[in-house]
C-alpha cells in the first residue's frame, strides 16, 4: 500500500524520482498534439473529396435543369451549370478548409505550449527534452 505523504515530506522528494511519469506525460501529450494537427489535415483533404462530388453532382443536377425540355440544350445552360456547381462545390471546400485550418491551429497551439512547458521543466536535462520533442 503506497504511504500517503504531507505537504513537508513531497518537498523533499527528489526531482529524479517520477521522471519516467513526467516524460510519459509529455510524450502522451505531444502524440495527442500531433494527431490534432494531422486531423486538421485530414478534413481539408476531405473538402476536396467533397468539392469535386459537389461539382459533379452539381453539373449533372443543374445540366438536367438548364436543358431544354424538348430534347436539347443551350449553350447558356452548360455554363449555368458550370457556374452553379463551380460555386457550390467551392463553398464546400471553403467551409472544409476552415474546419481543417481550425483544427490544425488548435493542434499547433498545443504542440507550442508543450514546447514552452518542457523547455522550462526544472526536471528534464537537454537530452530528455530532445527526446520528448522529437527533435
Amino acid at each position: 500500500m503506497p504511504e500517503v505523504m504531507d505537504e513537508s515530506q513531497r518537498a523533499h522528494v527528489e526531482p529524479g524520482l517520477h521522471l519516467g511519469s513526467l516524460m510519459h506525460r509529455y510524450t502522451d501529450a505531444y502524440r495527442q498534439a500531433h494527431f490534432i494537427d494531422q486531423l486538421g489535415s485530414i478534413v481539408k483533404n476531405i473538402g476536396i473529396g467533397v468539392g469535386v462530388l459537389i461539382f459533379l453532382m452539381g453539373m449533372t443536377v443543374f445540366t438536367a435543369l438548364f436543358s431544354s425540355p424538348f430534347g436539347g440544350s443551350s449553350a447558356l445552360g452548360g455554363l449555368g451549370a458550370l457556374f452553379f456547381a463551380s460555386c457550390f462545390a467551392a463553398l464546400a471546400w471553403f467551409c472544409f478548409f476552415v474546419a481543417g485550418t481550425l483544427i490544425s491551429a488548435a493542434g499547433q497551439f498545443l504542440l507550442a505550449s508543450l514546447d514552452e512547458a518542457v523547455n522550462s521543466s526544472p526536471f528534464l536535462d537537454n537530452p530528455r527534452r530532445a527526446a520528448i520533442m522529437g527533435l
